[in-house]
C-alpha cells in the first residue's frame, strides 16, 4: 500500500512538472518581460504576464492542498472499507489518511500564522518595472538621470504643453513620457551609462539623450568626433578623436531647443520611438 500511494504522489508531482514545463519568453525585442504558457492555469484565464501567472499559480497551489488531502484521505477510507479484518491494510489506511490531515492542519496553520503576522505575506502583488535598455540611435537608457517612469512632464521644456506646441505637435504627450524616462526634463543631463568603453565619454546628451555617435547635430559631424563607433546597445567599443568637436557637440545636445527639434527629426515628429531606449518602458 505504501509503494501504492507513494506512486500516486510521484505521479502527480510529475504531472505538474510536465504542466509547468510549458515554453515561455522571458523578454521581446523591446525588453519587456512575458511569459506565455501553451495551457491556462486551472480555474484561471491563459495569461502572458508573469506576475499574474505566479499569482494565479500560488492561488492554485493553495486549492491544490485541500484537493490532494481529499484525494488522499478518499483512497484511505477506500482502504480502510475494503481491508475486511486484515490489519496491516486497515492499519496502512488509517496512516494514509493522517498523513493527508496532517499536511492540510500544517498548510492551513502555515497559512494562518502568515496571515496573523501580515496579511500582506499571503497576498502575493508582484510588480515587474521594466528598465530602460541602451538605445539604438535616439538616446540611451535611463541613465540621464530619468524619472523611470513614463509619465508626461507638467513643468519645463520637456512638459507635455511645451512639446505639443513644438514640431511634436499632437505626439507631444507621448514625447514627454520619453523624456521623462530619458533626462526626467533636465536639459544638460548626460548618460552615466551609455559611455564609450575606451575613455568613458558620455554619448547620450540632453533631454532626449540624443545619441552623439549616430547624429549630427545643429549641423556639427559629431560622429566624426569619435572612433569605434558608432554607439549601440551591442557596441560601446568607442572613443573620442576630437576633444573639441566633441565637446561642442555636447554643447549643442544640451540646448533644449536643438535636442528637441533633433528628437523630432529622428522620432519622425513623435511617431516612432523604436531608436530609444525609453520605449522599452513606455512601449508607444
Amino acid at each position: 500500500m505504501k509503494k501504492q500511494a507513494s506512486l500516486l504522489w510521484l505521479l502527480i508531482i510529475l504531472g505538474g512538472f510536465f504542466w509547468l514545463a510549458t515554453p515561455c519568453q522571458a523578454a521581446d525585442a523591446t525588453g519587456t518581460f512575458s511569459y506565455q504558457p501553451v495551457e491556462p492555469i486551472p480555474g484561471f484565464s491563459l495569461t502572458s504576464d508573469f506576475p499574474t501567472f505566479v499569482t494565479n499559480l500560488y492561488k492554485f497551489g493553495l486549492w491544490a492542498v485541500g484537493i490532494s488531502a481529499l484525494i488522499m484521505i478518499t483512497i484511505g477510507a477506500f482502504f480502510y472499507m475494503t481491508a475486511a479484518g486484515n490489519s496491516s491494510q486497515a492499519g496502512t489506511a488509517k496512516k494514509i489518511i493522517t498523513d493527508a490531515l496532517i499536511g492540510l492542519i500544517v498548510a492551513m496553520v502555515a497559512w494562518l500564522i502568515l496571515y496573523v503576522i501580515n496579511p500582506n505575506l499571503v497576498n502575493i502583488n508582484i510588480s515587474i518595472t521594466k528598465m530602460a535598455a541602451p538605445g539604438e540611435g535616439g538616446g540611451g537608457g535611463s541613465g540621464g538621470g530619468g524619472t523611470g517612469t513614463c509619465t508626461a512632464l507638467q513643468s519645463g521644456p520637456c512638459s507635455e504643453s511645451a512639446l505639443k506646441s513644438s514640431c511634436f505637435g499632437s505626439n507631444g504627450t507621448k514625447a514627454s513620457g520619453i523624456c521623462a524616462v530619458e533626462s526626467g526634463g533636465n536639459t544638460n543631463a548626460e548618460s552615466g551609462t551609455d559611455k564609450c568603453s575606451q575613455d568613458g565619454k558620455s554619448v547620450s546628451i540632453g533631454l532626449f539623450q540624443i545619441n552623439l555617435t549616430q547624429h549630427k547635430v545643429n549641423g556639427l559631424d559629431c560622429p566624426s568626433a569619435f572612433t569605434g563607433g558608432p554607439y549601440t546597445s551591442k557596441n560601446h567599443d568607442c572613443k573620442v578623436v576630437n576633444e573639441s568637436l566633441y565637446q561642442q557637440c555636447v554643447t549643442a545636445a544640451k540646448d533644449s531647443n536643438t535636442n528637441i527639434q533633433k528628437a523630432c527629426e529622428i522620432s519622425g515628429n513623435g511617431s516612432s520611438w523604436s531608436q530609444w531606449g525609453a520605449n522599452s518602458v513606455c512601449n508607444y
